[in-house]
Formats: structure tokens, C-alpha cells, sequence
């Protein structure tokens, strides 16, 4: 089975690296502490949807291809358009 949280960590990081911006500086922009961010980075993080658009938000990415990206592999499950 897919770990959802460790897929998006990597997907968050990297557009960050894409992006030219270190951890701290996502961190102070989503609101949220380095550490945290970092952990959200590694997958030791479950985050709630609002988590998610923050930081979706401060790396200026859509979350909806993301979700897309990682569900494909579950099991039954299908976006309607």
C-alpha cells in the first residue's frame, strides 16, 4: 500500500528544490515551524486538508494533480470530473 504522507513529502520537496527555496523559508511562509515542515518533508507528518492547501499555498503548486498523482494507486478509487 501507498504511504500517502511520505509520497507528498517528496513531491513537496521536491518543488521546493525546483523552486530555489530552503525549508526554513516554506516553513516562516506557510505559517508553520522548520522542524515541522521538515518532518511533513519525511513523511512523519499525517496533515489535515488545511495543512496541505498552506502549503500547497506557499510553494505556489495545485494540490488537486498532486492528490491525483499519489490516490492513483489506491485501490477503487477514482476523481469524477
Amino acid at each position: 500500500m501507498i504511504d500517502f504522507n511520505k509520497e507528498f513529502g517528496k513531491i513537496l520537496k521536491k518543488e521546493r528544490v525546483k523552486q530555489g527555496f530552503s525549508q526554513e523559508q516554506i516553513a516562516e511562509i506557510a505559517g508553520i515551524s522548520e522542524v515541522y515542515y521538515r518532518n511533513i518533508e519525511h513523511g512523519k507528518h499525517r496533515l489535515t486538508w488545511i495543512k496541505w492547501l498552506t502549503i500547497c499555498t506557499a510553494l505556489k503548486i495545485d494540490l488537486e494533480p498532486i492528490v491525483k498523482m499519489v490516490a492513483k494507486d489506491i485501490p477503487g478509487f477514482e476523481f469524477s470530473e
